[in-house]
């Protein structure tokens, strides 16, 4: 039975020809998405280890740093396998005056809480600081950006002053210890050695991966960096009294990986356990002296394994169409094809074939068909990807195929190969044998299919069209009520209208094409007549194919119409986007530029020499915070109007009454109000609008709408 199967495929090749192009043409799309998603994630993985080694973080705080054996850890962990290297650093934390280490300068009467990090002397570490070669014994080192930094000249003594106390002993014995150092020289941290010291190596690798620059904004600091057996020697002598200083130090052992054998790009989620295996023999080691592990890499995996995901199913249902459109075109071909072959399937029964049986060749053939198509739709999708994605060469086009993928793939053209023809394999043998045999039938002898479907498709098509021609959306009926049954019937509502942003052009165009094409036999009599008129007689000729071979019509015009619409959607779309975008960055950005700053005291002078810049035409200043009010916390920005309204960016529509500025003018008590607060409110121009900073309240009237 099957060995026939696998020869009709071979003889008959023209008639599985159609079928293999919209099969392979799918598979080629669905094979090219998954590779390139997991080359994305290849090169995103590439460049963020490029940038960083660090893949394992252990912390230990403590008041006894003797506790931590931080020594004894770093050799333990040293020698595990797949550890490539191992550092360390202690870290005292500013937490505010009289709570961190306090150091005092020559000149400055009070005392300053530093975050003071140390470093072993010979420790890789140091190359990441810029403008000294090694930390010198003795020496303290202040961070350029650090506050108060300018206090602090190179060759000045400085002291460091922290409580100490006697473990177990009287509570009220608090006696202060100090220790003299010499100022260095003034230092730069590069953003890796500086997320490392100040404990924000979060912050880095998420900048690393969104391309941003989070860690060049530095958030306000009091930075010194000194050598470990400087800092060492002051804690131990303290130790050596028999006292403990009451602020927390954090030890931390910094560790990196055997990457080469640990990471696989193409296959993170068994990068992702190895990793895990080894973070959790170095966790065995360090949880004995309290530390705390981080498994930064495999973070790092699972963000990027999380981020190829997303791509996948984003693409997947962008490209839905386009398996549909290979579904509906397999399915009309394989009717087409069935009903060339009826007298073969009548000659299977006249020879004793139960259905079954029949429809088992049919599938198993078409099953063929399938694989044969993922193959080449695998092999064509590795040579198009690359094509499509910018900084991947030809050379890296079969890179991409790993098992997982190339599994998927022939899943997928396998499963639509026997979608496509199911059905019309179970309608072709349900037919009685005479029938069968018989030389020719059209399609209009046959039996229409139910038009409930096609008019249900088409319903809900129009539905979302309504939809976007309106303007409305679901959230904005979402039920202020609890009770269950309503929560179940929105969210049922809320998941299908998410459905049919991606499909309803396609049920639209579907559910028209059928209902009108195969349903309405008086639509062919018109299209004739109005033929007749533009080409005469011969229109008769075309109308006569049309009524035989109802299906493919149908096919044909739905194909046309969905290529249409889909091309308008797309290039609508990328407009869309591309215009929000633009909009969205400027409305961010506030102005065509805009200096940030973090400080506001000198907010004026820059604004000065801003406006001294050639090409500057006018700037202003404009302070951001926060503040309660009545809808909860807002954004409030403080502005000069005569000079704001100038410059800041705003579409037409946006103010309500242009006199609001006047008015903002003549009165500090006025303000602009956001619509959308308004709206919630019921706050209209000449309302007062109350705001809470700290303990207290002011009040201000609406002078005009904003949004």
């Amino acid at each position: 039975m099957y060995s026939y199967a696998l020869k009709r495929l071979i003889r008959g090749k023209g008639i599985f020809l159609a079928l293999f192009l919209s099969v392979a043409l799918a598979a080629t799309l669905f094979s090219g998405i998954l590779q390139g998603a997991d080359a994305v994630s290849a090169s995103m993985l590439d460049m963020v280890l490029e940038a960083t080694d660090v893949d394992l973080v252990f912390s230990a705080e403590d008041r006894d740093l003797t506790r931590t054996s931080l020594t004894e850890v770093e050799a333990a962990i040293g020698n595990l396998e797949n550890v490539a290297w191992v550092e360390h650093l202690i870290r005292s934390v500013e937490q505010g005056v009289g709570l961190g280490i306090e150091v005092n300068v020559t000149g400055v009467e009070s005392a300053m809480p530093f975050t003071v990090v140390a470093l072993a002397s010979d420790s890789p570490l140091v190359a990441g600081i810029e403008g000294i070669d090694s930390l010198e014994l003795g020496m303290i080192y202040v961070e350029s950006g650090s506050m108060n930094s300018s206090l602090f000249h190179e060759g000045d003594p400085v002291m460091f002053r922290v409580p100490t106390y006697i473990p177990e002993g009287d509570i009220l014995d608090i006696q202060k210890r100090y220790a003299k150092f010499t100022i260095g020289s003034e230092v730069n941290l590069d953003d890796r050695l500086f997320s490392i010291a100040y404990g924000r190596y979060s912050d880095f690798l998420v900048s690393l991966l969104t391309g941003t620059t989070q860690t060049i904004r530095r958030p306000t600091h009091q930075l010194i960096i000194m050598s470990e057996e400087t800092f060492l020697g002051w804690i131990n002598w303290i130790y050596g009294e028999g006292r403990r200083h009451t602020r927390v130090l954090v030890a931390e052992t910094i560790i990196g990986l055997d990457r080469d054998s640990l990471l696989n790009p193409w296959n993170l989620a068994n990068s992702r356990r190895d990793v895990r295996l080894v973070a959790q023999r170095v966790n065995s080691i360090g949880a004995q002296f309290g530390f705390t592990p981080v498994d930064y890499l495999g973070q790092l995996l699972e963000s990027i394994e999380t981020v190829s995901a997303n791509m996948k199913s984003n693409t997947l249902l962008v490209a839905a169409p386009i398996f549909f459109t290979a579904w509906y075109l397999g399915v009309t071909v394989s009717e087409i094809s069935l009903n060339q072959r009826r007298r073969e399937i009548g000659l299977f029964f006249t020879r004793g074939f139960a259905h079954r049986q029949v429809i088992y060749i049919l599938l198993f053939e078409v099953l063929l068909v399938g694989i044969l198509a993922g193959a080449v739709g695998l092999i064509l999708g590795s040579i198009i990807f690359p094509l499509a994605i910018s900084g991947m060469k030809l050379s890296q086009a079969f890179s991409a195929i790993s098992p997982v993928t190339a599994g998927v793939s022939f899943a997928f053209s396998g499963a639509l190969a026997l979608m496509v023809m199911y059905k019309p394999a179970q309608r072709a043998v349900s037919q009685e044998i005479i029938d069968a045999l018989r030389e020719y039938q059209s399609e209009e002898e046959t039996a229409a299919d139910a038009w409930h479907t096609p008019a249900l498709a088409m319903i809900l098509g129009l539905y979302r069209v309504a939809m976007l021609l309106l303007g409305v959306t679901v959230e904005q009926f979402r039920p202020a009520t609890g009770n269950f049954i309503i929560f179940l019937a929105y969210s049922t509502w809320w998941g299908v209208d998410f459905i049919l942003t991606y499909i309803a052009p396609i049920l639209l165009f579907w559910g028209f094409t059928k209902l009108f094409v195969q349903h309405f036999s008086w639509l062919p009599g018109i299209l004739e007549r109005i033929n007749r008129v533009l080409v005469g007689d011969i229109a008769q000729f075309s109308a006569l194919s049309a009524r035989r071979n109802v299906r493919r019509t149908a096919a044909s015009t739905f194909m046309a119409a969905l290529i249409l619409a889909y091309g308008v959607s797309v290039i609508g779309g990328v407009a869309s986007t591309d215009d929000f975008t633009q909009r969205y960055v400027m409305h961010t950005i506030g102005a065509d530029a805009s200096v940030w700053l973090f400080d506001g005291g000198s907010a004026e002078e820059i604004r000065v020499m801003v406006e001294g810049v050639e090409g500057v035409e006018a700037a202003t200043v404009e302070i951001w915070f926060q503040a309660q009010s009545a809808v909860g916390v807002i954004s409030v920005r403080m502005i000069d109007p005569s000079s704001w309204r100038n410059i800041a960016y705003m579409e037409e529509g946006w103010i309500q009454d242009e006199e609001a500025f006047s008015l903002m003018d003549e009165a500090s008590t006025y303000a602009l109000l956001e619509k959308g607060a308004a709206q919630y409110t019921g706050a209209e121009i000449g309302f007062p609008w109350l705001i809470q900073l700290g303990d207290k309240i002011h009040t201000f009237t609406v002078a005009g709408l904003y949004g």
